[in-house]
């Protein structure tokens, strides 16, 4: 949003940071566009964090899906109520779980 400021007696309109750029010494505006830039970096690895939480929580999600899988089968395969071909079958799907876990 601009701003009206007041600059040497006169009203300036400030739409952004570059506006200043001719009122203020240079080593001061490569600060304010350091911090600037410091806090827009912050702002995207605060919106990283939150991106690698969600996925770290949804993968805990599905390894817990496939560890109940695994047990699942591990109970329908022990339990003798399986054909060979069934067992077979299962015994593959569990070799694809353990090597997502």
């Amino acid at each position: 949003m601009p701003k009206l400021i007041k600059v040497d007696g006169k009203n300036i309109l400030i739409d952004d940071v570059n506006d200043l750029r001719e009122f203020i010494p240079d080593e001061i505006f490569e600060a304010v566009q350091w911090v600037l830039k410091q806090n827009d970096l912050s702002k995207e690895v605060e919106n990283l964090e939150t991106e690698l939480n969600a996925y770290e929580s949804k993968n805990e999600e599905l390894n817990t899906v496939l560890i109940d899988t695994k047990d699942e089968i591990d109970r329908l395969t022990n339990s003798g109520l399986t054909n060979e071909p069934m067992g077979v079958e299962l015994r593959k799907i569990q070799i694809e779980i353990n090597k997502h876990l």
